[in-house]
């Protein structure tokens, strides 16, 4: 269910960041993206790090759990309703959205935004059925009130998924966000 998976999304960037330089990358440069369930947790990673807790006694929990950047491809970003209406076809055909309804403002990332989120590109076709571009619309105009660098690249005629010139142009776009927000100067907790 989504809050467990949270958990893990969150400790995998802590473990990242503690041993990055082993495995050779820099902890501070760290960039997450995905579509759809993946662009969620994207969006939960940016707009949710924390500094990480200096007391636990687990290293990995003493990290920060912030990324430097964002991609988030037609991402649910309010799934309040999918959570609390037992008869929708989300709840009815997504497991992970079947958990305590109490829980789903903080599994909402629409409502977790504040000024210290990661810069943040968001990508949704224009004729999505299945998540609206509304989620993105909506998400964005949180992050443009709450100043954090985040754009919305609409994909016209696009449904749900990427394919052919539309892919190509995704790509292209995903790549030069990593490279603007991911670069030497990049910096974060």
């Amino acid at each position: 269910m989504i809050p467990e998976i949270l958990v893990d999304v969150r400790r995998a960037v802590r473990f990242v960041r503690l041993n990055g330089r082993s495995f050779g990358i820099d902890p501070q440069r760290l960039g997450v993206y995905g579509g759809s369930a993946g662009g969620h947790l994207s969006l939960i990673l940016g707009t949710t790090a924390d500094k990480g807790n200096a007391a636990s006694r687990d290293p990995v929990l003493r990290e920060s759990s912030h990324v430097a950047a964002v991609v988030a491809y037609y991402p649910p970003t309010d799934i309040r309703p999918w959570v609390t209406d037992k008869t929708s076809r989300y709840y009815q055909n997504y497991p992970a959205l079947q958990f305590d309804p109490k829980l789903a403002d903080a599994c909402s990332p629409l409502l977790q935004v504040s000024s210290g989120d990661s810069p943040t590109l968001l990508i949704h076709g224009d004729q999505d059925k299945l998540v609206p571009i509304a989620h993105s619309e909506n998400i964005l105009r949180e992050f443009q009130k709450h100043k954090v660098v985040a754009k919305l690249l609409t994909i016209k005629d696009a449904a749900h998924g990427f394919r052919g010139e539309d892919l190509k142009t995704v790509d292209h776009a995903t790549i030069d966000w990593f490279k603007e927000h991911l670069a030497e100067k990049a910096s974060g907790p």
